[in-house]
């Protein structure tokens, strides 16, 4: 695979898949590799290069984590990851092969993601193409001459290593957890407050039932008595007196 067909930053969020991603841009080669989801997986591989070879970054350092450079052509690494992404940065002029592991067994190519357009390679281990070597073929001489020394290659003229880009920081994107059920949250039962001791009320005395009063009769009205007439006082009647006798009067 031509170098050309890689050239250009990868967009990609970590967490999202698992597997490896490779591209160029003007500082160099970016190598990254990530996981999905929470699981936490190991990451083991070597870059062969055909000329010298330099690391100019590593994404994140750790102590248990393994990025080295040996024999000055070839990059070796073992790192483990979780949710995460890790990766390096590097330069070097000449064409280079990739040998890419997770858990220590090789990957399969469909987990290798190349260039802008994420194109796969078609093997695992891949070449990196970026010097092309072409012989020339002499035409055959029938006459007796001696044999001319075959013309050597010109050597590749490589340009400048520029000074590596600032990589930009990839915040890891999580993948989405499988919904859990929350266990509910009780809230603390608060102790009860003292109830108020309340005085009994005391029963309502009952209402004294007025009976409706009536409205007066009407007084009779009562003719005046008329005093008693004064009864008569009779008086005795005088028993008559005797009548006198009398005398007879005789003439003398």
């Amino acid at each position: 695979m031509y170098v050309k067909e890689i050239k250009g930053r990868t967009d990609f969020s970590s967490g999202q898949f698992l597997g490896y991603v490779l591209w160029k841009q003007s500082d160099g080669f970016h190598l990254r590799w990530t996981t999905k989801g929470k699981k936490e997986n190991d990451f083991q591989g070597k870059i062969i290069c055909q000329a010298k070879v330099l690391i100019t970054k590593k994404l994140k350092s750790e102590s248990k984590d393994k990025i080295k450079i040996t024999g000055g052509k070839t990059i070796e690494w073992n790192t483990t990851i979780k949710s995460d992404i890790d990766g390096l940065d590097f330069l070097t002029p000449g064409n280079f092969e990739l040998e890419l592991h997770i858990d220590n067994k090789k990957v399969k190519p469909k987990v290798i993601f190349l260039g802008p357009e994420m194109i796969q390679p078609e093997t695992n281990p891949f070449t990196i193409i970026q010097v092309s070597s072409e012989k020339k073929i002499q035409p055959k001489r029938t006459s007796k001459t001696k044999k001319q020394k075959p013309e050597s290659e010109p050597e590749p003229m490589y340009d400048p290593i520029p000074e590596p880009e600032n990589e930009p920081i990839y915040e890891p994107t999580p993948e989405p957890e499988p919904e859990t059920e929350l266990e509910p949250e009780y809230e603390s039962t608060p102790e009860p407050e003292l109830e108020p001791e309340y005085e009994s009320t005391p029963e309502p005395e009952p209402k004294t039932e007025y009976e409706p009063i009536s409205e007066p009769e009407p007084e009779p009205e009562y003719e005046p008595i008329p005093e008693p007439e004064n009864e008569p006082i009779y008086e005795p009647t005088p028993e008559p007196e005797p009548e006198t006798e009398l005398e007879p009067e005789y003439e003398s």
